[in-house]
Parts: C-alpha cells; sequence; structure tokens
C-alpha cells in the first residue's frame, strides 16, 4: 500500500497517482480540510498493482495553493529479508523456547505440507510475539483489542440469555431397549413417522419440522379430527368421539361420524381458522336449544350423546371468573400485557388474571 501526508494551505485539490510502466494512475478525493494533515492511502489493487510488482516511482500533483508534502514510502504485509532470516531460524530452534499447544502442532508440520492458513497463523503469532521490534510495535495495538474483547465479552455476559431448542449436528442413535432391562440395547431404530396414518410429506426432513408438516397436511386424517373433538368437547361435556385422548382401535366411535369429519374439513379448508370454528359450534342451533330435560329423554340419553338437548355440565372456575368479568365488561380482551392479582377474600388462594378497574 503506497502512502504519503499532506498538509493543505489552499484551494488544493487533493490527488495521490502511482505510476507502473511509466504509466501514471491518478486518483482524486474531497479536498482536504486547510491547515491540517491529511493521509493518503491508495490499496495497490485500485492502481492495477498485483502481488509481484514493482513500483518503479510515483508522483505527488497538486493545482494551486501551497502544499507541504512528508516522506512518502510503502507498506507491506510481507516479511523483510532479515524477518525471513529470524522467521526461518525461529521454525528451527523451536523446541529451545516454550510455544503453546497449537501453534507446535503447526510447527510440527512440514514447511512444504502446510496449507496457506497454517501458514498464516504461524507468521501473525511469530510477528506478534517473537520479533521484539514487530512485537514492540504491535504491543499498544494488542493490549487495547484484548481491552475491548474483554469490554464486549462483559457486556455479552451482562445481557439476558434465554433457552433456545435447536437440532443436534449429529442425531443421536435411538435402540429399542430390553423389557426392564434400560441399559440393554436391541435393534437399531430412526426417526421415522406411521406412514400407514397418512403418507410421508415428500422432502421432509427427520426430525420435528418433517413431523409437523406431516401432521399438518391436509389429507392427514387425525390431527383436524382430534383437534375440532376437543373443541367440541369443551362446549358440550363430551367430544364427539367420547374418548378424546385416544382415536385408536381402543378408542369409542364417534356419535356423529359425518358430523366430526365436516367440522374436521372445514377446519382444514377455512387454513386451520380457530376462531371461524368455535363460532360455527356456538351459533349452531344444536348448541343454542335448552338445557332442560324430562325424565324420559333422561333415561333413553343420560350422557345427552344424540345432541337433543343444550349442554349442561359444571364449567370450569376460570371460565365463569372470565364470562362474569365480560358481562361486566371488566374483562380486557387484548391479548398481551402485565397481568396482576384481582382481589380476593382473606384466606383464598391468589390466582393471576387480566381485569380492568373502573
Amino acid at each position: 500500500m503506497a502512502r504519503g501526508n499532506i498538509a493543505r494551505r489552499g484551494g488544493v485539490d487533493k490527488a495521490f497517482g502511482a505510476g507502473r510502466n511509466n504509466t501514471p494512475n491518478r486518483l482524486l478525493g474531497k479536498l482536504p480540510e486547510l491547515g491540517k494533515w491529511v493521509r493518503l492511502e491508495v490499496d495497490a489493487a485500485l492502481v492495477g498493482l498485483k502481488a509481484g510488482s514493482e513500483l518503479n516511482g510515483w508522483a505527488f500533483t497538486q493545482v494551486g495553493g501551497t502544499v507541504h508534502w512528508d516522506a512518502a514510502g510503502v507498506t507491506s504485509r510481507s516479511l523483510s529479508d532479515e524477518q525471513k532470516r529470524s522467521l526461518f531460524a525461529w521454525e528451527q530452534f523451536r523446541g529451545k523456547v516454550k510455544q503453546p499447544a497449537g501453534i507446535k502442532k503447526l510447527l510440527d508440520v512440514e514447511k512444504a505440507k502446510r496449507n496457506e492458513e497454517q501458514t498464516k497463523q504461524l507468521t501473525r503469532y511469530y510477528i506478534e510475539n517473537v520479533h521484539p521490534d514487530s512485537r514492540a510495535m504491535l504491543a499498544e495495538p494488542l493490549k487495547a483489542q484484548a481491552t475491548l474483547k474483554q469490554q464486549l465479552a462483559d457486556l455479552e455476559k451482562a445481557i439476558p440469555a434465554t433457552l433456545v431448542m435447536e437440532d443436534r449436528k449429529e442425531q443421536r442413535q435411538a435402540f429399542i431397549l430390553e423389557r426392564g432391562q434400560y441399559t440393554e440395547k436391541r435393534d437399531k431404530v430412526s426417526s421415522a413417522i406411521p406412514e400407514w396414518i397418512a403418507p410421508p410429506v415428500k422432502d421432509a426432513p427427520a426430525n420435528r419440522l418433517g413431523l409437523a408438516q406431516w401432521l399438518v397436511q391436509p389429507n392427514h386424517p387425525l390431527t383436524s379430527r382430534v383437534t375440532v373433538n376437543r373443541f367440541w368437547q369443551q362446549f358440550f361435556g363430551t367430544g364427539l368421539v367420547k374418548t378424546a385422548g385416544d382415536f385408536g382401535v381402543q378408542g369409542e366411535q364417534p356419535s356423529h361420524s359425518e358430523l366430526l369429519d365436516w367440522l374436521a374439513l372445514d377446519f382444514v379448508e377455512s387454513g386451520w381458522d380457530v376462531k371461524r370454528c368455535l363460532k360455527q359450534i356456538v351459533m349452531s342451533a344444536t348448541y343454542q336449544q335448552s338445557s332442560r330435560v324430562n325424565p324420559d329423554k333422561l333415561a333413553a340419553d343420560p350422557d345427552n350423546r344424540l345432541l337433543a338437548r343444550g349442554p349442561g355440565f359444571r364449567l370450569d372456575a376460570e371460565i365463569i371468573r372470565d364470562q362474569a368479568l365480560a358481562v361486566s365488561g371488566l374483562l380486557i380482551d387484548r391479548i398481551g400485557g402485565k397481568s396482576v392479582k384481582p382481589y380476593q377474600p382473606a384466606g383464598r388462594p391468589v390466582e393471576a388474571g387480566r381485569f380492568r378497574r373502573k
């Protein structure tokens, strides 16, 4: 890199020229501030100088005004001949000087077999820690760098952290374990989905993401049905399939299979719109009918599996609380915000809730 300093005392256009093969190249920049020294630096690549090229001269040109120039020079990252000889001697007598384990391992590699990165690491260590002149020159910058790194590390430690789940780089091998002998590993098994329930998703990864994609594909027979069945259970006390946690062969058959299929299909086609699904259920004539029952109907259908009357069952305490707050206008339907503790009688456990005082 060529460099030079100038001080501007008049209307001088800052310029820097570098010549190669008697062909001058000129680079113009912004005008320097009056009365102040300005350092001019030009990368060799900008003027067409490639590695190994020889610089046979340069010129500083000014137009008008008064300019003072100091000594110009060339800076390079390549080692001088003296440094190269010193580096060679250091490599030869490395056994007599204590070295870090990583550097010692690199020195053990034959010079002809070292790659570019290994050579760069050795040269950097030599310049920063071995050669007396360069070590003295870089002592203060390296000290400042270490201080800044420590400040950055302290800052990062002060920032609150949270746990994040991510996939392992190498998948853990799973085994079928011998019953009663959990340390006895049998056959190896790998991640897969039960293809007899629904076909696999094309190009899906064999991890949690692939499982999620398989679960929510439109032709999956279980996900939508299980979901709308639980919604139905929230409003009627019993799902269309009574065994909401078991849709297998040991579970109970649906009381209204066509209704379950229709709700599940509509739920998927709506883009898994939960609000729309719930609205359809509560605005249906089946839900809005009276829950009064006479002795004959109670005897014929005690669990209301035929849906001949409205739902009649005990609600959870939280639902009653939210219903009372909603009717009174005290319930805040905005999601998010800081929770508060509502007033409670003495001796009663306090539950976190959200309300607005008027």
